[in-house]
């Protein structure tokens, strides 16, 4: 029941405008990347919507810096919980606790 935009850049830098223009026009931005967070898409677009005053969430998900275990990729993925349920499951309850946040309400999630 969410509207979603989905959009696949090809480099991190230099970021498209047009990408902050997008993401200044939605209640939740969501990074995902099958790599490294530290110096990925995330960070880089978190950066340029500081810099331009775009005041988004932004929810950024991608490998942690540390060792990972050995393992095929969709296992590893799962153990990082980046599948295609856990990044809409993290969308969706982000975006209830901000609705809560705004409404006033206390909101607890289980996992």
């Amino acid at each position: 029941g969410l509207r979603t935009t989905v959009v696949d850049p090809r480099w991190v830098i230099p970021t498209d405008q047009a990408l902050v223009d997008l993401a200044s026009r939605h209640r939740l931005v969501v990074t995902v990347e099958d790599g490294s967070r530290v110096g990925g898409v995330g960070s880089r677009l978190a950066q340029e919507l500081r810099d331009a005053g775009v005041d988004v969430p932004l929810v950024d998900l991608g490998i942690p810096p540390r060792f990972l275990d050995h393992g095929d990729r969709g296992q590893i993925l799962a153990e990082l919980g980046l599948t295609g349920q856990d990044v809409a499951r993290r969308a969706v309850e982000t975006l209830a606790r901000l609705e809560h946040q705004r409404s006033g309400e206390d909101l607890t999630v289980d996992h």
